[in-house]
């Protein structure tokens, strides 16, 4: 592991005394293998930016990587399990299929709106898993689920 995020390990809410939201690390939020860790941060009930930060690792040499606009937010369950969150939308729907370039050794962000899907996310511990593509040319795209979590109260 890169790092230890001690402070977020000692958090905690009471929610009758604080609303909001807060990102939270968990192991797969960090891809050492292709060098990269996500997290979020301006959570609102249906949105949240999402961080992707590419670090420099001497050990590693990733191909291109982009992520696209799907995805998929899910709630934390009593026994630790997660569930996808239920999709309030009728119907048929989709998402723009694009791939957005993770610049080397730099960090990107991207909005993902989900009110339009899930609707306002309720008190709970979730994650958004992001689907995240390694591309080296002559080669089959490698895919790779990150997930960046966290607390709304």
């Amino acid at each position: 592991m890169r790092y230890k995020n001690d402070v977020l390990n000692t958090l905690e809410f009471e929610p009758d005394k604080a609303k909001g939201a807060i990102g939270a690390y968990e192991n797969d939020s960090d891809n050492s293998g292709i060098s990269l860790n996500v997290s979020v941060r301006n959570i609102t009930g249906k949105s949240a930016v999402i961080v992707f930060n590419q670090y420099e690792d001497e050990n590693a040499d990733t191909a291109e990587l982009t992520f696209g606009e799907d995805f998929a937010v899910e709630r934390k369950n009593a026994d630790g399990s997660y569930e996808t969150v239920p999709v309030i939308m009728d119907g048929e729907w989709g998402v723009n299929d694009i791939a957005h370039i993770i610049e080397k050794n730099e960090t990107t962000e991207f909005e993902y709106d989900w009110g339009w899907l899930y609707g306002e996310l309720q008190p709970g511990d979730y994650r958004i898993q992001i689907h995240v593509s390694e591309q080296e040319e002559g080669k089959k795209n490698i895919d790779h689920f990150m997930y960046a979590y966290f607390l709304m109260r």
